[in-house]
């Protein structure tokens, strides 16, 4: 049964954007991602979130800090830091965690986490 997950993207230094991803929610555990750093410090990308036979893929674009949640199996995550300043970021699911961190304009970092 596909139940329909309203997703909240905060910004806390601009607005917030919702988005209604299409995934199983019943079968997936929730991933945390935490975007730290420099305040204001703005940031674009991509984010993919795994479910069990399909995925979905978000264009990312805001500042620090924020916060996401989504359902899912996995995500994979490609950020590149616009502004100068750094960026923390932090992905959760479950016992599984993976913190990264990038210095300076155009620096880009990619993570995955299942």
């Amino acid at each position: 049964m596909l139940v329909p997950l309203i997703v909240m993207v905060t910004d806390l230094s601009a607005a917030t954007a919702s988005q209604v991803p299409d995934i199983q929610q019943d079968t997936k555990q929730m991933i945390y991602i935490s975007i730290s750093g420099t305040h204001g410090a703005r940031y674009s990308g991509t984010l993919t979130v795994h479910g069990n036979s399909e995925s979905d893929s978000y264009s990312l674009e805001g500042s620090a800090p924020s916060q996401l949640e989504y359902p899912g199996e996995g995500v994979t995550l490609e950020v590149t830091l616009q502004s100068e300043g750094n960026l923390t970021i932090d992905v959760r699911k479950g016992s599984n965690r993976s913190t990264s961190r990038m210095d300076g304009a155009g620096s880009v970092m990619r993570l995955s986490v299942k």
